[in-house]
């Protein structure tokens, strides 16, 4: 079996079906017809402007759990990547 991870941030509008859909129309009649899709969601972390608390959320403008202030996007959430492909070898 082959099969691709993606990492995919939960602020991205990537939506993991549609991915998956162009995904198999894109490699039909093709050696990775049969391949696997993973998905590996990333929930958004923010920074406060205010006091510099980190903290995880589920959309832009939370304001902070500490102190109430105005959140920034952190490092995570925006992320869509290949994290790894594990190819068949045929050798089995």
């Amino acid at each position: 079996m082959t099969a691709i991870t993606l990492v995919i941030g939960d602020l991205t509008s990537i939506v993991d079906d549609s991915v998956q859909f162009y995904f198999q129309i894109m490699t039909k009649d093709t050696v990775l017809e049969d391949a696997v899709l993973q998905f590996k969601r990333i929930a958004p972390e923010f920074v406060c402007k205010a006091c510099g608390q980190l903290f995880s959320g589920r959309h832009i403008g939370m304001n902070c759990p500490r102190c109430g202030g105005k959140s920034i996007i952190a490092d995570k959430g925006q992320e869509f990547y290949i994290e790894s492909i594990e190819v068949d070898d045929g050798a089995d």
